[in-house]
């Protein structure tokens, strides 16, 4: 870390830098400090500034610095942690020899890193792929499955939509979802379900996943939360929404993008073994929503008065 203080009072001397790491107001156990957590920086005049070493370049750009207060995270560190970094100083009174009073800072100055831990997927998929239960996947914008390649989704495979903080640099405008105009093969199994769901602090995103012609999109053994999908077939597909509408980031005229309250959406020219289950009006209260068999098998899907039609064998309702 390169830490610079500017000073708004008498000068100062004695000066010490400290840096302690936390969650929640606790040590965070997944930050290891490699240097002293404490470095000592040269004293300050009245309104002048100093640092730990700032090392420039031509440009004057900061390129290093010559007494960093070095950390590691930890390599067993989770996904979606947040880690607040506290910065705080003490010094002496520079003007005054007879003044033994160590000052600190009111408080700690605060500056926050947010762990991702995971294989980023967005843009254009090329070439053909698989993706592994021993890889965590985070679909952090738009992913395009092109016509001519498939992609293969194995047994037990975690894939995160939406940034994990919505602060973060990267989730301020992104809109994530997946649109297959190739094929995409979600094989899942009873005992190893694929899970797809959004990220940390986006609870109430929808996860979106759709064909464009000629695309093809089969799922088998898939949990989806916040359901917003367009697939060819499915089978054995347990669908979750924890509020009575889902949110959707859509691209605004004058730039950037809106966030828009919708509806799911279940579309699919194949269907059988279905589970649904809803939280109505943010309570954690599972309630049934009808389900009304019509002729040929045809279902028509009433939920938040959208109206979706699929061809169906089983549909069972959770509670």
């Amino acid at each position: 870390m390169a830490i610079g203080l500017r000073n708004q009072w008498g000068a100062a001397k004695n000066v010490t830098i400290t840096v302690n790491a936390t969650t929640n107001g606790i040590d965070n156990q997944y930050v290891e400090f490699v240097s002293d957590k404490e470095v000592g920086i040269d004293d300050i005049g009245s309104f002048g500034t100093q640092n730990n070493g700032f090392k420039y370049n031509e440009s004057k750009t900061v390129v290093g610095v010559e007494h960093p207060i070095r950390v590691k995270i930890k390599d067993n560190a989770p996904n979606d942690l947040n880690i607040q970094f506290n910065i705080n100083y003490k010094a002496k009174n520079g003007l005054d020899e007879n003044d033994t009073t160590v000052y600190r800072q009111s408080y700690d100055t605060t500056y926050t890193i947010h762990i991702v831990k995971g294989i980023i997927l967005s843009g254009e998929i090329k070439n053909d792929v698989t993706l592994t239960e021993d890889n965590y996947y985070i679909v952090q914008n738009s992913l395009f499955i092109p016509k001519g390649v498939t992609v293969n989704v194995e047994e037990g495979t975690k894939i995160q939509f939406w940034a994990s903080d919505q602060y973060s640099v990267y989730g301020d405008n992104d809109i994530a979802y997946i649109s297959v105009q190739g094929r995409m093969n979600f094989n899942g199994t009873e005992s190893k379900p694929i899970e797809l769901f959004t990220g940390k602090n986006f609870e109430d995103y929808r996860v979106q996943v759709e064909k464009v012609a000629p695309g093809t999109i089969d799922m088998n053994y898939v949990n989806i939360e916040n359901p917003y999908i367009d697939i060819s077939s499915g089978s054995h597909l347990n669908f979750t929404q924890n509020y009575d509408y889902v949110k959707k980031r859509a691209y605004s005229n004058g730039g950037g993008t809106v966030e828009e309250e919708d509806s799911p959406k279940i579309n699919a020219t194949y269907l059988e073994n279905l589970k649904y289950r809803i939280c109505a009006q943010q309570e954690m209260n599972w309630l049934e929503r009808n389900l009304l068999l019509v002729e040929n098998l045809t279902m028509y899907y009433l939920i938040i008065a959208k109206i979706i039609i699929v061809t169906l064998r089983q549909i069972i309702v959770l509670f």
